[in-house]
């Protein structure tokens, strides 16, 4: 199975991640009343046995909103936060110091769930209009712990499947007008005909 982009589907995705975090990040500014900024500073395919090692944060634990890829293509699209930029996340949703934060909360789960569809959906429409189809994210699911607890979710099995891995960077500005980063990862693993239909199309899509 193919785990490598070629130089013109590796800029093509990281256009389209572009423009959905562009759109992600508007939609945030708004929702937050706090100025955001999303960077893409990279987009790869690896087989998800590679990935997931690095997904857990210093304590071994995660955070993470999976969604089912409905329409013309289909797979799933997770989500992922360290716990710690997870509780920084929902401080800036919510207002709150993170370290007064239980990712457990009703409130916190909600907010996060919500940052991950619109991650999801910013990414998926951006991908839609330029394959030209019609792409839905299903109601999002809220995991939460370490990877090996998580298996059983398709996200978390260490296999050699592809997986399309979308780095982000979200910059919140605080009160004191700085601008601290911190990171999380879109995976998306497309069902094998769609991930040959993308992979297919995205010359096209973008004339290359």
């Amino acid at each position: 199975m193919m785990t490598e982009l070629n130089a013109v589907q590796s800029d093509a995705l990281r256009e389209i991640a572009n423009i959905g975090a562009g759109h992600a990040a508007t939609v945030l500014s708004q929702m937050t009343e706090t100025p955001v900024m999303i960077d893409v500073p990279q987009v790869r395919l690896s087989a998800l046995a590679d990935v997931i090692p690095g997904l857990a944060g210093p304590d071994g634990s995660l955070v993470a909103i999976s969604m089912r890829m409905m329409g013309d293509l289909t797979g799933d699209a997770v989500f992922v936060l360290h716990t710690e930029s997870a509780r920084r996340l929902a401080g800036v949703l919510l207002h709150r110091a993170p370290g007064t934060l239980d990712l457990a909360a009703p409130m916190v789960r909600s907010g996060l769930q919500e940052v991950g569809n619109i991650m999801v959906s910013a990414f998926l429409n951006a991908l839609a209009t330029c394959l030209g189809m019609l792409l839905m994210p299903s109601v999002p699911n809220y995991l939460t712990g370490d990877p090996a607890a998580l298996r059983g979710q398709r996200a978390f099995e260490a296999t050699d499947e592809p997986v399309l891995v979308i780095e982000t960077a979200f910059i919140p500005k605080d009160e004191g007008g700085k601008r601290e980063g911190l990171g999380g990862v879109l995976l998306f693993l497309p069902d094998p005909p769609s991930l040959i239909a993308i992979l297919q199309g995205l010359p096209r899509a973008f004339g290359r």
